[in-house]
């Protein structure tokens, strides 16, 4: 099994240089400006969508699925070598960035640091769970790239507003926690209780995936 890991993973080693790019382009714009919301949004909204827009790509080759359909392997389990690949490259990018970039120039503390790792981490989590969910209940690369493109679009532009007198129940809701707790000055009792939510809805995602992967039946759709 180790070996089944380790050769999914060399195999899309190509994309850690790729994302630690993305990454630095995405939050470059910190640099310049030394506004933490920059970096913070950067965070909570680009990054996730490298990782995202792969884990529409997986579980496209049908004689995989059935080989390890026949040897017992589980889909499941080649979804996760797929997979896992592009979110750890992420969070080495991201973790990267929070130590590496010049955060404490604008008053940032090591516990600041972690919360904005782990609130951008929560949204990779749950963006890749949505994706592989969609995939495997569709079962069709076009279908579900056209669906999540359009969802993307969807959630990030939903963000909290108080100005627009949104109720606070709406900002649980939103991808943006830090980014929107920060603009609106709104307790971190909040901000807490949003990315429980959105972690909540990313763990609702992947056991419904890995439900859908458990039947013996699994195939992509025909066209």
């Amino acid at each position: 099994m180790f070996k089944f890991y380790r050769y999914h993973f060399v195999r899309r080693l190509w994309f850690l240089p790729a994302v630690a790019i993305w990454t630095y382009k995405m939050l470059e714009s910190f640099l310049e400006t030394k506004k933490l919301g920059a970096f913070v949004g950067g965070m909570e909204h680009y990054l996730m969508l490298p990782a995202y827009l792969m884990a529409i790509f997986i579980l496209t080759n049908r004689a995989e699925i059935e080989f390890c359909q026949c040897y017992g392997f589980g889909v499941g389990k080649l979804c996760f070598a797929q997979v896992g690949p592009y979110v750890f490259s992420t969070l080495l990018a991201m973790g990267a960035a929070v130590v590496l970039f010049p955060l404490s120039a604008v008053g940032v503390t090591a516990t600041e640091r972690a919360l904005i790792f782990m609130s951008g981490a929560i949204n990779v989590f749950t963006v890749v769970s949505l994706a592989v969910f969609v995939r495997v209940l569709i079962r069709n690369l076009f279908g579900a790239l056209g669906f999540e493109l359009i969802f993307y679009y969807l959630i990030t532009a939903f963000y909290y507003d108080s100005s627009k007198g949104h109720p606070r129940l709406y900002y649980y809701f939103v991808m943006d926690g830090m980014s929107s707790q920060m603009s609106n000055r709104l307790p971190m009792s909040d901000f807490y209780i949003n990315r429980l939510v959105i972690l909540s809805i990313g763990i609702a995602f992947a056991v419904g995936a890995a439900l859908i992967m458990k039947k013996h039946n699994y195939a992509e759709a025909e066209l």
